[in-house]
């Protein structure tokens, strides 16, 4: 049998916001559901890496909270 080797192809296109949604609403609904499908899933992907970036974020104590409005008032007061 002969083995096939499937090289990874680049292919760039300068066209403009509006031709792309032309050549999009050209597909059929099947394929634009695909690709509906496909951009939502992109999309979930960011929003979940985003919250777990933020749930692993430090936080303050409350000690730090406390000391932080103190500063704050003190630089209000100062202006």
């Amino acid at each position: 049998m002969h083995e096939r080797i499937f090289e990874a192809m680049e292919m760039k296109l300068d066209i403009g916001l509006a031709e792309l949604m032309r050549l999009i609403l050209q597909l059929p609904e099947e394929q634009r559901a695909k690709l509906q499908a496909w951009l939502s899933k992109d999309d979930k992907a960011r929003r979940k890496a985003l919250e777990e970036l933020l749930l692993k974020a430090p936080t303050i104590t409350d000690a730090q909270a406390k000391r932080y409005e103190e500063v704050r008032k003190a630089i209000d007061a100062w202006r």
